[in-house]
Order: structure tokens, then sequence, then C-alpha cells
């Protein structure tokens, strides 16, 4: 895992991420919902890294990857909401 809620939210605000993706209307982001987001935005950008860099180096690092890797990812997720 790449990116964190917390830098979602950083990115485009905590009330956004908050209003897209509660969807019980109980304050706080739903799990699988954002979960899949984030997901599906770190294996899209995974797919473009793949064969020019080393994914288990990249996958080990997690929330330490480069920031570029971080920016691409919260980019396509913010695209993907």
């Amino acid at each position: 895992m790449y990116i964190t809620l917390s830098e979602l939210e950083d990115r485009i605000t905590e009330t956004v991420v908050r209003q897209i993706l509660d969807d019980n209307v109980d304050g706080t982001p739903d799990a699988n919902p954002l979960a899949r987001v984030i997901e599906d935005a770190e294996s899209y950008v995974e797919g473009f890294l793949r064969g020019n860099y080393s994914l288990t180096v990249l996958r080990n690092l997690g929330t330490a990857a480069p920031n570029e890797v971080k920016r691409l990812c919260l980019d396509v997720a913010v695209s993907h909401l």
C-alpha cells in the first residue's frame, strides 16, 4: 500500500472523501469502497511501472515509496472518485 486515507484527505479534503465514500452516513468513509479505490489506483500505477522498476522493492517500501509513486497513485485515486 503506497497511499493512505490521510494522504487522500490531504489531497481533496476530509469532507469530500466523506461525501463520496460514506454511503451509510456514519461520518466516516466506508472501508470497502475506500480500500477498492486505493487498490485500484495503486494497481493502475504499478501497471506502468512493471518491467521498468522492481515492484518488489516498491511494495516493500509501502507508504515510504518515492513521492512520485505516491503522487501518481493519488492522482488516479482522485480521478476514480
